[in-house]
């Protein structure tokens, strides 16, 4: 019925962590029914166990859904977003293991409804 996907992201300026909520989704069918605000909570929830400090997440204008969603559970904040463009890689390139070198600072969190399992 819906499904969310973030990343823990650690932070360098700062020592704390925060989640980045990347994709949410529910079927039409199941949407106005909470099932977003129930796994954003769950979210919450594994967050919280890994002492995040933040959940944040972008809503774009014209989506009332959405805006409508994250100023019920959130505070809006007054933030630039840009979509720096990247040369493709050449053909026949080594994928990296994770950005950083040995290791990668993104950690994803699935979360899905109705099961409640998370990965």
């Amino acid at each position: 019925m819906g499904g969310l996907v973030a990343y823990e992201l650690d932070k360098f300026e700062q020592a704390r962590r925060e989640v980045y909520i990347y994709d949410l989704a529910v079927r039409p069918a199941h949407r106005r029914q909470g099932i977003a605000t129930a796994l954003i909570a769950r979210l919450g929830e594994i967050a919280a166990r890994r002492s995040a400090w933040v959940i944040y997440v972008q809503a774009d204008y014209g989506d009332d859904p959405a805006i409508a969603l994250c100023e019920k559970l959130g505070v809006r904040e007054a933030v630039l977003h840009f979509d720096i463009q990247i040369e493709p890689a050449p053909r026949g390139s080594q994928r990296s293991s994770g950005l950083g070198g040995s290791g990668s600072a993104l950690r994803a969190v699935q979360v899905r409804w109705p099961s409640g399992r998370s990965s």
